[in-house]
């Protein structure tokens, strides 16, 4: 709902900015700054969404839809679709993050592997030196 919404203002914004600026800043008060703020914080939405989110959910092969569940509520529910042409067509800044999740994917696993297996070796090596401390000591 709030994904709807974002989008309606971010559209309305775009635009019908002067009819718009008057709306908030008549009625709500606002000051051009905190209106330029609203504007920003759209605008950094739409580009999270668009260049972020979409990506993920192409190289995922999955759609969003909104339905409603028996209480009239809107719930974000994911459908697994192919999406390889849309993955060809993509931007390339949009391909720079499809690279960052491969390398997310591929990576992070193998580096937590290594820190878990690093971070064993210096328990044992503590607990070696503190037996060994203890061994000299009662000798």
């Amino acid at each position: 709902m709030i994904n709807i919404a974002n989008d309606i203002s971010y559209f309305l914004i775009n635009h019908e900015q002067i009819f718009i600026y008057e709306i908030f800043t008549k009625k709500y008060y606002f000051s051009t700054r905190e209106f330029e703020l609203i504007k920003n914080n759209l605008a950094w939405n739409q580009f999270i969404k668009k260049y972020i989110e979409e990506t993920y959910n192409i190289y995922e092969n999955k759609i969003i839809i909104y339905c409603l569940d028996s209480s009239s509520n809107i719930q974000k529910k994911y459908i697994r679709i192919q999406r390889i042409s849309e993955f060809i067509n993509l931007l390339s800044i949009q391909y720079i993050i499809a690279l960052i999740i491969e390398i997310k994917d591929f990576i992070f696993p193998k580096i937590f592997i290594i820190i878990s297996y690093i971070g064993q070796l210096i328990i044992f090596i503590i607990k070696n030196i503190i037996a060994i401390k203890k061994h000299n000591k009662y000798y």
